[in-house]
């Protein structure tokens, strides 16, 4: 996520081009996953085992 955010202006702006920095890149593809897992609806229940195992997949 930090990554992404020092980079956010550039990637917003299509000055970032992929393949210049492999993290940026990395950010870049798993951004959406990533704003997905932080969104849970508020009458949404997910336990604690279920939440590291969709962690763990994805950031492995």
């Amino acid at each position: 996520m930090a990554a992404y955010k020092r980079s956010e202006i550039l990637i917003k702006i299509g000055e970032y081009k992929k393949g210049a920095d492999a993290v940026i890149d990395e950010a870049l593809d798993k951004w959406p996953r990533i704003m997905q897992f932080l969104r849970q609806g508020t009458r949404e229940f997910t336990d604690f085992d279920d939440t590291l195992q969709q962690l763990r997949a994805l950031v492995g």
